[in-house]
């Protein structure tokens, strides 16, 4: 029945109109579908639009039905087409509105509600995107039964604190396992589609020069973005707007919302900041796609704080779509990084400090290059030790089932290009039966994960823990201590202790603030892997911190909650020229994105 009512549809669009058809025409291979980016073959039921582009016909109606009713290409009008196929209405977004005169408890439980009138979407064809990354795709991340056998694969390994325990002793070891992602080459310059959230503050504090920049930031985004990527924005004072719909980012649409950029009235600096309200909005706003890419991030830029408690942004997050990462950005004094660390941490995403005016641009592009170069989600790392050993702790942030036990998950949400993970935790080894023990793996490690392209699962198995328990003819390795295991061990040291200081000095104790950052300094200068070029590089950042802010409380949180975060994530976003640890964690294309944004700021002024 569907069937006929859209062939009665074709059929009277063409007979409305000579020059807006849906037929069966003759086209070259060269002649691409704007909307789904796919060939458009003979025999295939094709619309000819009155300005003469070509679409597949189910493509620029399930479009029209999204309510765009005109070309995608040109915006010329699709008369006869809009009368054929009736586009949906809007949904109507529900949005709670804070009352603002209320004590901030009391506002957060007394609400009341606003209908906002969303821009419709443009449409993604989800099942078309997935099948042409599963055929086609040249991305080099996963090991699938059918890959070619070029396809270069995350690599795992797992290292122990010693190469051996003797039979009969009982000790805790230190272990990690390490991931490091191939480095992404496409020739075809093909990368996984994004859905982008962008969530700015336009309150009164954002006038002049930061606006501008902002814009100009922007901006650069919108050159960034590919056609099948989409791109909306969010902005927010005492209230929150929608800008733009997630519009696809092809030049039509690239155009349309730099316009709205420079001249929307609700990009102009004024009023007041609530940053909950916007979050609300933005998530509400992805919670509701008709269609989604096979990425989705949202950006949050803010230069002030709202008085919402912590509590309560918890709880906004939890209703973030799965796989969803907020990535937020602290400009200046007045924001609170513990709140905007807190929402980066509980969707996976990275938190930056931005301290000099003219470094927004660069903690976009730190940003932009680890999402332009995503290869594999939902990262699961299961450890299984074999009988009478214990994993008894994990030194990480990560999600992780529970501990002591023989066997433990731990899950990582994405892993970009290039990018390296290494997994600290400790064993429990038990005394073993000389006559019974004859092998020398004492467990074993299994990865799995999606690759965001295709969404096929990635399976690598079997990855062997060994420790050697009996016929110890070298010494040495009881007690030669693993050297890139202490550079990590010191790193998740650095991590920890960080987070403690900043515990002080969020509640005005700097004296103990600096004692933990000179105490972990300490540990780090004896330790055997202290002339490593990234222990070298905490111990300036951790002296730094302590000269630079001892007697800046604020500066000195934001800066080490920056500074934790990075080396916590083992991922890199931009700092301070006065820290420099972060850097080793620069992905090709996080650099890549930084000169870019460099070339584009200059090119404009």
């Amino acid at each position: 029945m569907a069937s006929q009512e859209m062939d009665s549809q074709k059929m009277d669009c063409q007979e409305m109109d000579s020059q807006e058809t849906a037929s069966q025409i003759t086209v070259s291979a060269d002649d691409i579908c704007s909307i789904c980016l796919n060939s458009m073959m003979k025999g295939e039921a094709l619309f000819i639009s009155a300005c003469n582009h070509h679409f597949h016909f189910d493509c620029i109606a399930n479009s029209v039905k999204a309510h765009n009713t005109e070309c995608p290409l040109c915006r010329v009008p699709l008369v006869s087409l809009r009368n054929v196929v009736a586009p949906q209405p809007p949904t109507p977004y529900q949005i709670p509105l804070q009352v603002q005169q209320r004590a901030p408890l009391e506002r957060m439980l007394t609400m009341t509600s606003q209908v906002l009138d969303i821009p419709a979407e443009d449409v993604v064809n989800e099942a078309e995107l997935y099948r042409i990354f599963n055929t086609n795709s040249h991305r080099n991340n996963s090991r699938m039964s059918d890959a070619p056998s070029n396809v270069k694969f995350i690599e795992a390994k797992t290292t122990l604190e010693v190469g051996g325990v003797r039979w009969n002793q009982e000790r805790n070891l230190y272990a990690m396992v390490s991931l490091k992602a191939p480095i992404l080459i496409d020739e075809n310059n093909v990368r996984v589609p994004l859905d982008l959230l962008l969530i700015v503050d336009r309150s009164n504090s954002m006038y002049g020069d930061k606006m501008k920049l902002l814009k100009r930031t922007l901006s650069y985004i919108v050159t960034q973005m590919k056609s099948n990527d989409r791109l909306s924005i969010v902005s927010f004072n005492g209230t929150a707007d929608v800008i733009s719909g997630l519009k696809m980012m092809n030049d039509v649409g690239k155009q349309r919302i730099e316009n709205q950029i420079q001249n929307d009235e609700k990009l102009m600096a004024s009023g007041s900041t609530d940053i909950s309200n916007a979050l609300k909005l933005g998530i509400e706003l992805l919670n509701k796609r008709q269609t989604k890419n096979p990425l989705t991030s949202i950006l949050l830029l803010t230069d002030g704080q709202d008085s919402v408690p912590l509590s309560s942004y918890t709880e906004i997050m939890s209703r973030l779509p799965p796989g969803t990462t907020c990535h937020t950005f602290g400009y200046g004094r007045d924001h609170k990084a513990n709140i905007l660390s807190t929402i980066a941490e509980t969707s996976s995403g990275t938190f930056t400090h931005i301290d000099e005016l003219n470094t927004i641009g660069n903690s976009y592009a730190h940003v932009l290059g680890g999402l332009f170069s995503c290869i594999a989600q939902n990262i699961e790392i299961k450890i299984e030790l074999e009988k009478n050993y214990r994993i008894t702790k994990i030194h990480s942030a990560l999600s992780h089932s529970t501990v002591p036990n023989q066997t433990v998950t731990v899950k990582l949400n994405d892993l970009n290009a290039d990018e390296k993970r290494d997994l600290v935790f400790e064993i429990h080894v038990p005394t073993v039966n000389e006559e019974e023990h004859l092998s020398d793996q004492i467990g074993h490690v299994a990865l799995r994960y999606i690759d965001p392209a295709s969404k096929q699962m990635a399976l690598i198995e079997n990855i062997p823990i060994t420790l050697i328990r009996l016929n110890i003819t070298d010494e040495s390795i009881l007690f030669s201590v693993n050297y890139d295991l202490d550079v990590q061990r010191n790193r998740v040291l650095t991590t920890k202790a960080l987070k403690e200081a900043i515990w002080y000095a969020e509640r005005g104790n700097m004296e103990q603030a600096c004692k933990i950052t000179r105490d972990v300094i300490d540990h780090i200068k004896l330790s055997m892997s202290s002339q490593n070029i990234l222990c070298q590089e905490l111990i300036e950042d951790l002296n730094n911190s302590i000269q630079k802010f001892q007697n800046d409380q604020q500066q000195f949180a934001a800066h080490m909650t920056t500074m934790s975060r990075n080396h916590s994530d083992q991922r890199s976003t931009y700092n301070s020229p006065h820290f420099v640890s972060s850097r080793t964690y620069v992905t090709p294309m996080q650099q890549q994105q930084i000169n870019s944004y460099q070339s584009y700021s200059t090119s404009i002024l």
